[in-house]
């Protein structure tokens, strides 16, 4: 019987697994969590229990559940630990340690995880592809926290792509993911056709799920926002839109990131009205939602929506979606976004009068961007509260008669 558990909570592992490549994650929950049901009336040994709780962290991480995902993750590197587990099996767990970190844009943690997988793969002989994928990732999070040059971590992601999108043996889902990897790093660096081919080439690939191309399709979209191309960037954002509620319905949260490109896309082109239809339908999909990806949604669509709301000239309005912005903030977010929110939310204060407090956000945006090295915001921070002195000595003097 208990040869007969221990098959049992095997096969229902498997079929978590199967399911979460289909991308049926909720599917792959229920099968997993029957698999660790099995092992708690003591069905397999620790081995068993510690591979069960890796993949059951994958599964919470492809839900946004970060901190489910990190508890299952640090449960099976301790059995991992406990049975002289393979490196590469540690290599694993580490590397979705690094993925739930990632989640919350916490990079420093991100990439020390990512850092120990890249050395326990190499260590066991990893193939090419896995070593230039996990590779990529340590990179992109070296250049978040400027530790390595843009151009320096393109350089790492154009080997990626060539090693893992060559390959029959990558998954289709792993080749579009290295692309759209790399496709940012071309953003940022400014490369605007290089990245617009790299998602064109991502869209080119056979046997694209419906996911990925919306995923695709909403990077496009923001390209070619970017290139000032902007009737077809809307195209592509409801084209994305409108593959995002095949799979997951009409007011699901995988909807709230695409109304919030869809949204920038707008704004860009000063179509406010849209652009703030646009975000408020982003933010009804967050309704009900919680964790990491949810926070992460709420911080760009409220952040977004205060731009838009500024420029109408409702800076009352504004204030409350920055605020809501902070508030999101505190569980994900770079320190660039928390000081540019902090700089338009002095801005806010501004416009409806209250200078002592708008004045008070510049002095934290100041502070704040000079610790963490954001220095083009903390000199705009700078240049407001100079600005605003300047205008108070011209006004007494003014009174003064001077």
């Amino acid at each position: 019987r208990a040869g007969r558990g221990r098959e049992l909570a095997a096969a229902h592992r498997e079929m978590g697994r199967i399911l979460r490549n289909d991308e049926d994650v909720n599917g792959a929950l229920i099968e997993v969590g029957k698999a660790l049901e099995l092992h708690a009336e003591g069905h397999g040994g620790d081995g068993d229990v510690a591979e069960t709780k890796c993949l059951m962290g994958e599964v919470y991480l492809a839900l946004g559940r970060h901190l489910d995902a990190l508890g299952s993750f640090d449960e099976s590197l301790r059995l991992f630990r406990a049975t002289g587990a393979k490196d590469s099996q540690l290599a694993h767990v580490y590397d979705g340690i690094g993925g739930a970190y990632l989640l919350t844009q916490r990079y420093r943690e991100a990439l020390e995880a990512h850092s120990e997988a890249l050395r326990l793969f190499r260590a066991a002989g990893a193939r090419e592809t896995k070593l230039a994928e996990i590779a990529a990732r340590v990179a992109h999070e070296r250049e978040r926290l400027g530790l390595e040059s843009r151009e320096s971590a393109l350089e790492v992601h154009t080997h990626a792509v060539e090693v893992t999108v060559s390959t029959a043996r990558m998954p289709t889902k792993g080749k579009v993911a290295m692309l759209v990897q790399q496709c940012a790093t071309l953003q940022g660096v400014k490369r605007l056709d290089e990245a617009e081919a790299t998602m064109r080439e991502a869209l080119a690939l056979e046997g694209v799920a419906d996911a990925d191309r919306a995923a695709v399709l909403t990077n496009l979209g923001g390209i070619l926002s970017q290139q000032g191309r902007h009737e077809e960037s809307f195209a592509a954002h409801e084209e994305s839109l409108a593959l995002y509620r095949s799979v997951h319905g009409e007011n699901d949260i995988n909807l709230a990131m695409p109304y919030n490109n869809l949204g920038h896309a707008l704004f860009t082109a000063h179509r406010l009205a849209e652009a703030e239809e646009a975000l408020r339908r982003g933010l009804d999909a967050c309704a009900g939602a919680c964790g990491a990806f949810t926070s992460t949604a709420i911080k760009d669509l409220q952040a977004n929506l205060g731009m838009v709301l500024m420029e109408l000239k409702r800076p009352r309005e504004a204030l409350a979606a920055f605020r809501e912005a902070a508030r999101a903030m505190e569980e994900v977010g770079g320190p660039e976004e928390r000081v540019r929110v902090m700089l338009r939310t002095g801005i806010a204060y501004g416009h409806l009068g209250r200078h002592l407090d708008a004045l008070a956000f510049y002095g934290e945006a100041a502070r704040t961007g000079d610790r963490l090295g954001v220095d083009a915001i903390a000199e705009e921070a700078r240049l407001r509260i100079s600005n605003f002195l300047k205008a108070c000595v011209q006004r007494s003097r003014r009174r003064a008669g001077v």
